[in-house]
């Protein structure tokens, strides 16, 4: 077993920008810590796959024929900083890896139970971490419930990303967690921006990003824009918001545009999670939609709750639906980057402790 390899598992094959970026996020820190992180992932074929990969990698011509002919900025992302290792998924082999690490993400999520994200496959002599893995919604199902407590507690170090999973951890399945910062938050903006690509746009704009498909935000933001004579840029899961604003797609934006899109803005209006912290950590002016009601069985507020907890970000938070007219006012950036300094420390500090 090499003591400098470690397992990653974790969302990061999805169209939301903020899964690729929290698994790179969270491989860059444990290489940082001295470790050489992989992103572990099921394939019938995983050593055809590693040899075809491997090939591509070490030839430069061949490497750079592959590349400039993907047209997804996402994969060609994945495919650039994410290291990826393949599992047989009928023998999850692991045995080079000294820990493994699931999170972050709502990879816990019971309405996408998979025992595969509490580490079920790895053995017992391998160490098992979690960090910042979500639960998402405010209940474990009852029938959920023993299988939780098995599998999250075969898991040696478990850390979750909100207080809501800790709260239903410790009272459900008698597993005691720590709360950590999502893995993005572990990346200063510096490091940020030697990934970050600047799009060509020269006119002063507003920034969407919007994963709500049958939303109704388009009079809000249009009268926004207009008082603040701005353009509007945006990614969005509705097509139709082609009509009203600079629809770009995921051949024009992969995770690094994403970033710098969000650097350039003059706001940012999103109903994003990471949408909302990538706002932060460059200091930008933004309105963050809820995306979910209250009342939703599949309400998923709970992440926006643990920001607000931690960042007082409450004014930054709007109902469409309860209001007629955005607004912007300052947001004490100073107070922000005290209070991340100190939740970054302790988030350090439990997955360096969890590591050794």
């Amino acid at each position: 077993m090499m003591k400098n390899k470690v397992g990653i598992v974790t969302w990061y094959h999805s169209d939301n920008y903020g899964s690729q970026l929290q698994a790179y996020a969270l491989s860059q820190t444990v290489n940082k810590l001295g470790f050489d992180a992989e992103m572990l992932t099921a394939s019938h074929y995983p050593i055809i796959k590693r040899l075809v990969d491997g090939l591509l990698y070490r030839n430069k011509l061949l490497s750079k024929y592959t590349f400039s002919h993907i047209t997804d900025q996402k994969e060609l992302f994945t495919k650039k900083y994410l290291k990826e290792y393949y599992l047989n998924k009928n023998n999850r082999s692991i045995s080079k890896h000294s820990s493994v690490i699931c999170g972050s993400d709502q990879i816990w999520a019971p309405i996408q139970y998979s025992p595969y994200y509490m580490l079920s496959f790895v053995p017992d002599n391998v160490n098992k971490i979690s960090y910042a893995a979500s639960i998402g919604l405010e209940q474990i199902p009852d029938n959920l419930v023993d299988k939780y407590k098995y599998y999250i507690g075969r898991i040696n170090h478990v850390s979750v990303r909100e207080n809501t999973a800790k709260e239903l951890l410790q009272e459900k399945c008698s597993i005691n967690s720590t709360v950590v910062l999502d893995p993005t938050f572990l990346i200063r903006r510096e490091e940020w921006d030697i990934i970050k690509k600047e799009m060509p746009v020269h006119s002063k704009y507003i920034f969407c990003y919007f994963l709500k498909k049958d939303h109704h935000y388009r009079d809000l933001v249009k009268e926004f824009a207009e008082k603040n004579d701005c353009v509007i840029y945006g990614v969005s899961e509705n097509p139709n918001d082609d009509s009203w604003m600079h629809l770009l797609s995921h051949k024009q934006v992969g995770p690094c545009e994403f970033i710098g899109l969000i650097s350039g803005a003059e706001t940012v209006i999103t109903d994003s999670y990471h949408g909302t912290i990538f706002s932060m950590l460059y200091h930008k002016p933004f309105i963050l939609f809820e995306r979910f009601n209250k009342e939703d069985k599949i309400c998923q507020n709970s992440r926006i709750e643990q920001l607000k907890k931690y960042f007082g970000i409450d004014n930054r938070i709007v109902n469409p639906n309860l209001i007629n007219q955005l607004d912007i006012t300052p947001i004490d950036y100073s107070m922000f980057e005290s209070s991340l300094t100190i939740l970054r420390e302790k988030s350090m500090c439990f997955l360096k402790n969890a590591l050794l």
